[in-house]
């Protein structure tokens, strides 16, 4: 039995159990749409091995003589030359290097530039070279086929040239080797050159520049008196900082003098606003205030008499009791301790007013005796505070106005006294500046003219190490390797496309994948034997006897579960079919039915295929009457039933069907017949069409007890089968569990090589 049977115990209760179709569990989706999975290719590559290796071969065979024939046999030739990527020196660094010089990029694109591309194309016989001849823009093909770069990031520049030619290309290379030496080689010298006379006139008119700056700073001099700029300096600063001093107050008293402006301004109008909606004499205002006072006073001593806070007090701690009271009596606010506290609260609050109500008048008096005497003295009113305020501001205004006066008069001085002091000062001083700062460029350019007088000696940043010369070895090897590679992805693509192919196809791989990426029950396995490769064929066309004892025990297996599940659940008909045609349920129920007859179980066995039948053959009966000489009523049912060669197996064939048939059968005119089986015998098979591909299936369905599914491994697909299980559960048909065919034969000689059976042998026992 196959180790995946043993498991079918564990597998999901859901699923194993019938009823609607449920939608697709996390697991079922991954199986049915997840990605690929390195079991997947490996399945995929164990059933169509065959296939890749034959368009593999096929595809590398034709990609590498394509590319044998594309891919040219070409030569290098190369030109090796040293740049100096700073300028060599003798002994001063006279800072008059080109940055661009200095740059890997800019050497590599002046080499390929139109001036010396132009060049090596007037050389002579480079232009008359078939390579440039046949080209319609030689410069740009020279660009394009030129490879130009820095070896190793070193100061080695290699120009090369890889062709079919190697004379051409070599020449090719030297001529744009010379065109670079002639036309930028010297460039970096003469443009030392243009530096240096360049610094000269600079230097000359520096000179004269310093001898004019220094006669205006004597002039200068002499005007102030003094031939010490340092000491008018420092006395113009003095005057200038105290300048600033009494310029710094004169502000800040005028930004005081502006705000007690606009303070006044707003208080001017705030009073004349007050006046215009307050009509109320002073003396009004002041009766108001006092009567407020009186007010203030009585409360204050209401609040602070002890009867009346402690009568507070109590009056509150009633109303919390009186509110808790009436929530946990059930007859609320009726409840007999409410009322009490309700009737003292009533009381309590009598006796403040009364309170209340005697100390009112003696407070009162008391009030005006105080405010009479003086200690109660009321605040002035708003009126007043207004006006109060304006008077300090004008006053502020004032002084203020005193202090500024003067301060003008003491800026206006120091202003005077500062502008007759350095009427020169800064003048001199810049002048004095000046003619420093010109003095030290004109030292530091006659500097760097010696300097350069000497590194102008120094060598070339450019010079050839060595020329290119006629390359003897091409690149063959090179085209080998190519050519191999290629050959070797090609084939490996196509291996990935058929993969993939397979993989969209998603056929069943094991049953590994039915139990536990479906979570639908497997009863067994069982070998294939219609085989593309007839290998398990003997010499004279018969199956040899392990290979059949393998069959026979699989087969015996699969009954044994079979009639355990049918005592257990009481199942009499079992439907066997398939979601799609071809997967093997019609010799499925053909060895199933022999399997049984073995065992000394009745068995009948019913072509329920209308459409298709195939029975008949496998049991060699004749194919009528049958079924649909039945639903025609064309024959009786013990017509139908006949005897096959194998004792305890009878047969029912489909007859010859058309469209009165099946018509007839989905009235349900063959449901009493299949109904009458059950009493005849142990066990009825019932042969039936694809699920997926008719309705046949699932209208005989209904009168069996519980349905098999057939799936091939390799052909049958995950997604089909999945399909067919749901139609089945839409119609509340139990399905009894999946038998795979097409388990490698491999998996059972290990064990059945020492356990054959005869099985001649023991059925003549």
């Amino acid at each position: 039995m196959s180790d995946l049977v043993r498991v079918l115990g564990t597998s999901p209760p859901s699923t194993l159990a019938s009823g609607n179709s449920v939608a697709p569990t996390p697991l079922q989706r991954e199986t049915l749409h997840g990605p690929p999975k390195p079991s997947d290719v490996l399945h995929a590559v164990r059933r169509r091995w065959w296939l890749i290796l034959i368009m593999g071969v096929l595809a590398s065979a034709g990609v590498m003589v394509f590319a044998w024939r594309t891919i040219p046999v070409e030569y290098t030739a190369t030109a090796w030359l040293q740049v100096s990527l700073e300028r060599p020196r003798v002994l001063f660094d006279t800072k008059d290097d080109d940055p661009l010089l200095r740059n890997r990029q800019t050497q590599t694109t002046l080499v390929t530039s139109n001036r010396v591309l132009t060049a090596a194309l007037q050389r002579p016989g480079i232009s008359q070279l078939p390579y440039i001849r046949n080209q319609v823009d030689p410069i740009m093909w020279l660009r394009r086929n030129l490879r130009v770069r820095f070896a190793d990031q070193a100061e080695i520049l290699e120009i090369s040239m890889t062709g079919g030619d190697p004379e051409q290309i070599a020449a090719i290379v030297n001529a744009v080797k010379d065109a670079y030496m002639s036309e930028v080689g010297d460039v970096s010298r003469n443009y030392a050159l243009e530096r240096k006379k360049l610094l000269e006139a600079n230097y000359a008119q520096t000179l004269e520049l310093v001898k004019k700056r220094d006669q205006r700073y004597r002039e200068l001099a002499n005007a102030v008196g003094s031939a010490d700029s340092e000491v008018a300096r420092k006395k113009a600063l003095t005057a200038l900082e105290t300048l600033a001093d009494h310029r710094k107050h004169v502000n800040e008293l005028r930004q005081q003098i502006s705000g007690l402006e606009r303070r006044i301004a707003i208080l001017q109008s705030r009073l004349r606003y007050m006046e215009e909606h307050r009509p109320q004499t002073s003396e009004e205002e002041r009766r108001q205030r006092d009567e407020a006072v009186i007010q203030q006073i009585v409360e204050n001593a209401l609040r602070a008499d002890p009867w009346i806070a402690a009568a507070q007090a109590r009056l509150s701690y009633l109303e919390t009791r009186w509110f808790e009271e009436r929530q946990r009596a059930a007859q609320g606010e009726k409840a007999p301790s409410a009322q009490r506290i309700q009737e003292e609260m009533e009381t309590l609050r009598k006796g403040l007013e009364q309170r209340r109500a005697e100390l009112t008048p003696q407070l009162v008096e008391f009030a005006r005796e105080q405010l009479a005497k003086g200690r109660a003295v009321a605040p002035p009113t708003e009126t007043e505070q207004i006006q109060a305020e304006i008077a300090q501001a004008e006053l502020e205004k004032a002084v203020l106005e005193d202090e500024l006066k003067v301060a003008l008069e003491q800026f206006e001085k120091e202003a005077a006294e500062a502008e007759q002091l350095g009427k020169y000062s800064a003048d001199l001083e810049a002048e004095r500046a000046e003619v420093e700062r010109l003095k030290a460029i004109a030292a530091r350019m006659g500097d760097e003219l010696e300097r350069w007088n000497i590194e102008l000696a120094a060598p070339p940043r450019v010079r050839v190490l060595e020329e290119a010369s006629t390359p003897r070895i091409s690149n063959i090897n090179d085209k080998y390797r190519l050519v191999s590679f290629l050959g070797l992805m090609a084939f490996l693509g196509t291996g990935a496309a058929v993969v993939l192919l397979d993989f969209f196809l998603r056929p069943v791989s094991s049953a590994y994948q039915i139990s536990y990426g479906l979570g639908l029950p497997v009863l067994g396995d069982l070998p294939l034997i219609e085989r593309p490769i007839m290998r398990w064929m003997s010499r004279n066309g018969h199956m040899p006897e392990t290979m059949r004892s393998v069959l026979i025990e699989s087969v015996d297996q699969l009954r044994t579960i079979l009639l355990h599940r049918a005592e257990r659940q009481g199942l009499k008909v079992v439907l066997v079919t398939s979601a799609l045609a071809r997967e093997g349920k019609t010799t499925l129920v053909a060895q199933l039915a022999t399997s049984l007859a073995r065992a000394g179980r009745r068995v009948v066995v019913v072509d329920g295929d209308l459409r298709r039948p195939r029975l008949h053959r496998l049991f060699r009966c004749p194919l009528s009457p049958g079924l649909s000489e039945l639903a025609k009523n064309l024959a009786r049912p013990e017509e139908i039933v006949r005897n096959a060669e194998i004792e305890n197996l009878y047969v029912v064939t489909a007859g010859h069907c058309d469209g009165e048939v099946l018509e007839a059968v989905s009235q349900g005119k063959l449901d009493r017949f299949l109904q009458s089986l059950r009493d005849q015998c142990d066990l009825v098979l019932v042969d039936s069409s694809p699920i997926l591909t008719t309705a046949d299936a699932l209208i005989l369905a209904h009168v069996a007890d519980s349905v098999v599914l057939s799936v091939i491994q390799d052909k049958s697909r995950l997604p089909r089968v999945f399909e067919a299980v749901q139609r089945l559960r839409s119609v509340d048909l139990p399905l009894l569990g999946i038998v795979l065919h097409g388990t490698a034969p491999s998996r059972y000689r290990s064990y059945y090589r020492s356990y054959t059976i005869d099985v001649e042998s023991r059925a003549a026992e």
